[in-house]
């Protein structure tokens, strides 16, 4: 089709435009020798390169040529940054194993959505060196979507170091999706000043710690989703996660989230927490829950509540503003009562705003 274009002026001065607005190369299998070629055509093509503003790709590990090597390495020294090690095409090693997702970024300035792999061990080795020497290059883009390149048996977490990087070069970021992110001991998360959106993925094990922290980088955080696991890698059990952590966590942005979407494996312990409600959540009007979440506040509430009806629980556990409810998994025999209770409540309008209940 580009090729095509190029038979007729008209034609190529409408629709090439068009033909760089998205790039999507997410089979597993096809050859980065697509992704090479793409960041060749945008380094010498600046005016079809600021059309760019989806990208979407999927690495297969693949040893390139020497005319793939060459391009990648012209492409590193036309940025003016120093040449990389000769082997860094071999055994898939992670330091180097976006390079040529690199090289498209750093030509896609008006870039609005990424979709890109990682894995436990991989790193970016451009970007954080381009970020030093220039203004944020990627001030307009707005969703990060991270998918993890999963081999069975395999780690389930991916190196917050690489999101970090992409972060410092997209201050404006509004949406992060991500599996489990790891840690170097000590680090902490990239500021994410604009943050809106944040969903980590299924199976993930973020350590209670660095959850907050990335809480804490979010000050304006108004959508979260997070589906809790136990699991370390594809084998292991982590024995440190307990439900009221994720619900301490998550307090820390109580002033901005407007929906909460959790989901914790029913086998974790619930763990001594303090939190019994989400009365002091004022803005929140989404709240998808499993059974296991929601028992955890359960016990607590039973606990400073000894002379109360435990069916009372729920009638006191919204903020005024809820709109929307989602339950599922729920313990039938300890939930019963409260629900019917919960029902009574909102007959009489304690929670006017309150549109649809769901049990699933």
């Amino acid at each position: 089709v580009s090729r095509l274009s190029r038979t007729c002026r008209r034609l190529r001065d409408i629709f090439q435009p068009l033909l760089f607005q998205c790039y999507s190369d997410e089979y597993p299998g096809r050859s980065v020798r697509h992704l090479i070629r793409l960041g060749r055509t945008l380094a010498a093509r600046p005016d079809l390169a600021r059309h760019m503003k989806f990208l979407m790709f999927w690495e297969a590990s693949v040893e390139l040529d020497a005319s793939d090597k060459a391009i990648v390495n012209d492409g590193i020294m036309q940025l003016g940054l120093p040449p990389i090690p000769e082997h860094w095409n071999v055994n898939g090693e992670g330091e180097y194993r976006l390079i040529p997702l690199e090289l498209v970024l750093a030509h896609t300035r008006n870039l609005e959505y990424l979709r890109m792999p990682l894995d436990c061990d991989w790193n970016l080795c451009l970007i954080p060196q381009l970020i030093k020497s220039r203004p944020p290059f990627l001030a307009k883009l707005k969703a990060l979507e991270v998918h993890h390149y999963f081999i069975a048996g395999d780690r389930f977490d991916v190196s917050i170091d690489a999101v970090d990087a992409i972060a410092h070069a997209a201050p404006n970021l509004d949406s992060l999706c991500l599996p489990s992110p790891n840690w170097n001991y000590g680090a902490s998360p990239a500021p994410l000043a604009h943050l809106r959106r944040l969903y980590f993925q299924a199976n993930c094990n973020i350590n209670p710690e660095h959850l907050t922290a990335m809480f804490e980088s979010a000050p304006k955080l108004e959508v979260l989703a997070l589906h809790w696991n136990a699991l370390d890698d594809a084998y292991d059990f982590v024995d440190d996660r307990r439900t009221t952590d994720a619900w301490e966590a998550i307090e820390r942005r109580k002033d901005t989230l407007r929906e909460i979407r959790l989901d914790i494996r029913s086998d974790t312990e619930h763990g001594d927490g303090e939190r019994d409600s989400l009365k002091d959540f004022e803005k929140l009007e989404v709240l998808m829950v499993n059974g296991h979440a929601l028992d955890a506040l359960r016990e607590v509430w039973v606990r400073r509540n000894r002379n109360t009806r435990a069916e009372s629980f729920l009638s006191t556990l919204f903020p005024p503003s809820i709109r929307e409810v989602t339950f599922w998994g729920l313990d039938g025999v300890k939930m019963q009562a409260a629900m019917l209770r919960f029902a009574k409540v909102v007959a009489v309008g304690r929670y006017p705003k309150l549109e649809r209940v769901v049990l699933a």
